[in-house]
């Protein structure tokens, strides 16, 4: 009996050491915003699905958590903060969707603005950079829904990629019209003045939703860091495997030209992101 006692006590110890190592680790990991431990391309799991070190809900993340105060406070705010922008997005995105499908689908607006062989190439472009932006749209929608605050970072940055893409296509249609024909440029901003304010509200509702990511705790120092003068990096279109698909479009459209360049060598507008 009492060495079923002593056995008994060695592991309720070697639970109490697990547990404050497994906090420290958890802690750190959720900072960060993601927890990459025990993940394989090949065994990735659906939001929802625990496998003891994947955290998908907010009660996940405050177990973690355990008794410290300002540990659960921040938890608390980054998820529920996080679920609120989430569901806005997902009604922002679906609304512009249907506003941009609305545009590009309307016989009446295309025989009103088409006028002559210049606009007509011009709505033709219209029409393909449309259907780009529904097609952002639309993997916007389908990442909230694979959504986890596991990859929380990656998934901020995507959508952000995703929507100025969108936003970016719009103004290319835009700016061919100005170039066939004033009016109807500035009658095609009226009707895109919808879609346009929703990208703008998406952007700025990310914009948001980063800004709880920075204050919830930093990164470590090269972390995120990517080794870009690998060359030996596989490449898909010249860019390496870790550029998702939507930043390899924004890099390679031709037609996004940058507003602001920021060089450390001096080349651009400014030395410093802080300018």
């Amino acid at each position: 009996m009492e060495g079923a006692r002593d056995n008994i006590n060695r592991v309720r110890n070697q639970k109490k050491r697990f547990a404050v190592v497994g906090f420290s680790s958890i802690l750190l990991i959720a900072v960060i915003g993601f927890v990459a431990v025990g993940l394989t391309h090949s065994g990735l799991r659906e939001p929802g699905e625990q496998n003891g070190k994947i955290f998908t809900t907010q009660r996940d993340f405050e177990m973690s958590c355990l008794k410290n105060p300002e540990c659960h406070t921040k938890v608390g705010k980054l998820v529920s903060g996080a679920r609120n922008i989430k569901e806005r997005l997902k009604n922002t995105f679906i609304e512009e969707a249907g506003e941009l499908m609305k545009n590009m689908n309307n016989p009446a607006l295309y025989n009103e603005l088409v006028k002559d062989n210049m606009t007509r190439q011009a709505m033709r472009i219209c029409h393909e950079v449309m259907d780009n932006a529904v097609d952002g749209v639309n993997k916007s929608v389908g990442e909230l829904d694979r959504f986890d605050f596991n990859r929380l970072n990656d998934f901020i940055f995507d959508l952000q990629v995703w929507m100025t893409a969108t936003l970016t296509d719009q103004q290319t249609c835009l700016d061919s019209l100005e170039k066939a024909d004033t009016k109807a440029s500035q009658r095609m901003a009226q009707v895109m003045s919808t879609s346009m304010k929703l990208s703008n509200d998406a952007i700025d509702m990310l914009n948001s939703l980063s800004g709880l990511h920075k204050n919830f705790g930093p990164t470590p120092s090269g972390f995120n860091r990517r080794i870009l003068s690998d060359e030996s990096t596989t490449r898909v279109d010249s860019f390496p495997t870790w550029v998702r698909e939507g930043q390899r479009r924004l890099l390679a459209d031709p037609s996004v030209k940058s507003d602001v360049v920021v060089a450390q060598d001096g080349s651009g507008q400014f030395n410093m992101y802080e300018n």
